[in-house]
């Protein structure tokens, strides 16, 4: 059974926010994520998400970047780049 749950954890103990039909003593696997909202200081970062779409060729803005590294690691000045 897999069933995903929502729980507090205090003091070293997970205490599920609603009741869990399980055998006392059952052995569980437990995966830890912590709610999206449990980090507000994120949603500005999260709200940008998806906001260069379309405005940015990726694939030319790569190509710029390993030509100015590869220009910086070199005594030559920097190429002109469109």
């Amino acid at each position: 059974m897999i069933e995903n749950l929502k729980a507090t954890y205090s003091n070293g103990v997970f205490k599920p926010a609603n009741p869990v039909d399980l055998d006392d003593g059952a052995e569980v696997v437990i995966n830890v994520s912590e709610r999206e909202d449990a980090h507000p200081e994120f949603e500005g970062l999260r709200s940008s998400f998806g906001g260069w779409k379309g405005i940015v060729d990726c694939d030319q803005l790569i190509e710029e970047i390993y030509a100015y590294r590869a220009a910086a690691s070199r005594s030559r000045p920097l190429p002109e780049l469109k």
